[in-house]
């Protein structure tokens, strides 16, 4: 056991600088290194173990104290600085050999910390933080690893492919452009990623999450998400409301991704973060002209009711569920759907026996003759007394369109 009483400790060459005192730990079975306060808590958060076997000669290991440490590498061809001061008192600047180490290693420990690494070029970082609240920030293009489980944090890192992992703290987390992973155990968080494709794993409903472009993968609770409003189905613009604005945003948006498939549906991969449109609202896991009757469902229910009168209903209103099997993968049951369909065509989409063909066939048939009766609906609807001017921008939209 070595106590670093509060001081600068690196790690580097299989030699550990703490203070004046060198130790060649690859000669030692196990180092347990201890760089807490006698003001501060005892415990295993100012704590870490080397052992000779786990420590690479060429990775840089700096760590911080059970204090506030501020700690900053710059990195140009000529150097890989190291600046730092650490527990508000020990102020240290040193310069080692660029290009002599293949990774950099930071673990912070307590206190409220932080760590800024920037300049030129790019080498693998690993970052551990400590019990308290914690600003990290990674300004060069490295593949970053960060695990910080305690404290309300702030993680910032560049376009190499990230991996933040976070606890039940309320965090804030912009893991950049790469092809990152972010997980976080909960807490109210922010958590922003760029243009690749980015999988997300978080614990609260309320986290804000923008994933830019790319194909998201957004886990809540292990339970990955798609392009469903689970709370208002029919509320594609998240405001809690159903209006003719959300069937007109779907028909929109059919217009422009122009029905890629040849099924007439169009498929959403990876899953909607808080920022996009929840497009899929049978929850059948595309985006047809069903979600729009859908919608158009929803309102027509909602004004017999106000009204007191009968109202034509396109389609049943009740979708099936998502069902988890035992395997953890779900199924759904879109034949069922059409079970209340008055008509003899049958949509074949899960009867191996026909051809690809035939259910394109199927499928064609069925489509226009819901074009041309939801075009009926909304031109039946147009003609009433106190006719709704969100739906009139609705038929206007639908047919310029279709």
């Amino acid at each position: 056991m070595i106590d670093g009483n509060g001081t600068p400790i690196w790690i580097a060459d299989g030699l550990v600088h703490l203070g004046d005192l060198i130790i060649n730990h690859t000669e030692i079975e196990k180092l347990l290194v201890e760089n807490e306060l006698s003001l501060l808590r005892p415990g295993p958060a100012n704590t870490f173990e080397i052992e000779p076997d786990a420590v690479s000669a060429e990775t840089l290991t700096v760590v911080g104290t059970g204090g506030t440490d501020d700690l900053f590498f710059h990195l140009d061809s000529n150097a890989t600085r190291l600046f730092g001061l650490w527990n508000e008192t020990h102020n240290v600047s040193h310069n080692f050999d660029p290009g002599k180490y293949d990774a950099l290693r930071a673990i912070l420990l307590g206190g409220n910390d932080s760590l800024l690494v920037d300049g030129r070029g790019s080498i693998p970082l690993f970052v551990e933080g400590g019990p308290d609240d914690d600003w990290i920030q990674v300004e060069i293009a490295s593949d970053t690893t960060v695990l910080d489980l305690e404290g309300n944090n702030v993680i910032k890192t560049d376009s190499g492919a990230d991996d933040v992992r976070t606890g039940p703290g309320n965090d804030k987390i912009n893991a950049g452009d790469g092809q990152n992973v972010v997980q976080d155990a909960g807490g109210i968080n922010w958590i922003r990623t760029g243009i690749h494709d980015d999988g997300i794993q978080h614990a609260n409903a309320n986290d804000f999450i923008s994933a830019s472009d790319g194909i998201n993968k957004i886990w809540l609770n292990d339970d990955l998400q798609g392009w469903h409003n689970p709370n208002i189905q029919s509320d594609v613009n998240r405001d809690s409301n159903t209006t003719s604005l959300d069937a007109l945003l779907i028909i929109n948006r059919l217009a422009v991704v122009d029905f890629t498939g040849e099924t007439g549906r169009y498929f959403f991969p990876g899953s909607a973060d808080s920022l996009d449109m929840f497009y899929d609202a049978n929850d059948d896991g595309y985006m047809s002209t069903l979600d729009c009757i859908f919608v158009l469902n929803v309102l027509a229910e909602e004004a017999a009711n106000e009204e007191g009168e009968m109202s034509l209903v396109l389609a049943p209103v009740d979708i099936p569920r998502t069902q988890v099997v035992s395997n953890g993968n779900k199924t759904r049951a879109t034949d069922e759907y059409f079970a209340n369909w008055d008509d003899d065509v049958r949509l074949p989409l899960t009867t191996p026996e026909q051809d690809e063909s035939a259910l394109l066939d199927a499928w064609a048939q069925e489509n226009l003759r819901r074009r041309l009766e939801l075009e009926s609906i909304l031109s039946d609807t147009q003609q009433r007394e106190e006719e709704d001017v969100g739906l009139e921008l609705l038929t206007n939209g639908f047919r310029a369109n279709w």
